[in-house]
């Protein structure tokens, strides 16, 4: 259920993305609550973000820039519902911020790691993924997860895709027939 690809991307690619997250010009929003209700101390509870891309809310400039995500082969890609990037700052320990799901809608999650550190994608049977710089995991969208915090970094900054794959989207033509 869970599959990790590591070195997703070319290194080209991997470090125009990277660039892209890590410009000091890129405008990160706050956001007061990771997860609702908070499952770590309130202090903790919070993380910037981007939200890249969303259905209806189409910017040519991102999709450009996250093509080569979009049309890898492994992943099967057909519809994008969101795309969002998230940003922790270092904290002094490793801090879990709760277990969720992006959505309720029956779709494939994704996480794609922007740099190495000591963080992960811990999930509710206790698999962790570690936070390892152009490596890309694939769920099912019902799996509950938590991001952490680093320690070892300034900043822990994934990419998180929910998407239809072509066999789920030919599913949701079906049905909306």
């Amino acid at each position: 259920m869970i599959q990790i690809y590591d070195d997703f991307l070319s290194d080209k690619a991997f470090l125009h993305i990277q660039s892209i997250l890590f410009n000091p010009k890129f405008s990160w929003l706050w956001c007061d609550n990771i997860v609702h209700p908070p499952q770590c101390d309130e202090l903790d509870d919070y993380q910037f973000y981007r939200v890249l891309y969303e259905e209806g809310n189409v910017n040519p400039q991102v999709l450009e820039d996250l093509m080569p995500i979009f049309n890898h082969p492994k992943i099967n890609c057909g519809r994008v519902i969101r795309v969002k990037a998230n940003c922790n700052p270092r904290s002094d320990r490793i801090v879990r911020n709760g277990f969720h799901i992006d959505t309720t809608v029956k779709c494939t999650t994704a996480i794609f790691y922007v740099n190495s550190n000591d963080g992960y994608t811990e999930f509710e049977d206790g698999t962790r993924v570690e936070s390892i710089a152009n490596r890309f995991v694939t769920f099912p969208s019902h799996l509950l997860h938590s991001g952490t915090t680093c320690t070892n970094q300034k900043r822990r900054v994934i990419i998180n895709f929910n998407y239809y794959d072509y066999d789920e989207t030919k599913e949701t033509t079906k049905g909306s027939q």
